[in-house]
């Protein structure tokens, strides 16, 4: 199954991929697209975005699909539960991750992580916002989902694919590292999420990049 997968190793949504070919044990390439850097001028997604990965001549966008096609279409483990509501519960938790969470998350790692790095400096009062917001936030997704040894319930799924990246970049901040002292089933999660040979074969560093030679890293 001869894969391509265009994208930044910096990009949430594109390390969903890597880690959902990676638990498959799926051979791919992988094309970086550092639009931080250098914009988006070489993603062939129509709205210029990221990841896009090519497969036997065709494109697919957008992370939800492109993991829903490699579960049905390659092999490896199954990372969907066998039963219409374990997949239901999958999606739930998937879908409240991208509107509810992800975007809270991404203003605080571009606060605390990315200006700093890139030579500015971040705008606390709006990290203090963000994190009280993930305050909220996060109790509510716990209430429903990490209270087994997964996100749903005990198979590890595309719900855990989806939430590493994003908490791996709240870990970098102080405000994350204090959310998760007071939410313990998640960081239960996080800490067994962190074993997975997937997340340190997709692991990459920040200060490779050229933005962040400005702030001189």
């Amino acid at each position: 199954m001869s894969l391509t997968l265009h994208g930044a190793a910096y990009s949430a949504y594109t390390r969903i991929v890597r880690l959902v070919l990676e638990e498959k044990a799926l051979a791919y390439e992988f094309e970086e697209i550092d639009f931080i850097s250098e914009g988006m001028g070489q993603s062939a997604h129509p709205f210029a975005k990221v990841p896009v990965l090519a497969h036997n001549g065709q494109r697919f966008f957008e992370t939800g699909p492109i993991c829903l096609y490699l579960e049905e279409a390659a092999g490896g483990p199954a990372l969907l539960p066998d039963d219409a509501a374990g997949r239901a519960q999958v999606r739930a938790a998937i879908a409240m991750l991208d509107h509810y969470i992800w975007p809270d998350i991404r203003e605080l790692v571009t606060q605390q992580v990315f200006a700093p790095l890139a030579g500015g400096w971040p705008d606390d009062m709006l990290s203090e916002r963000m994190e009280a917001r993930l305050a909220k936030s996060l109790s509510a997704f716990a209430g429903h989902y990490g209270g087994g040894d997964w996100l749903v319930g005990d198979r590890f799924s595309l719900a855990d694919c989806h939430f590493a990246p994003m908490m791996d970049y709240l870990m970098q901040t102080r405000q994350g590292l204090a959310l998760m002292e007071e939410r313990r089933a998640l960081a239960a999660w996080w800490a067994r999420m962190k074993k997975r040979d997937s997340l340190a074969a997709t692991a990459f560093s920040l200060e490779a990049y050229p933005f962040a030679a400005k702030s001189g890293a």
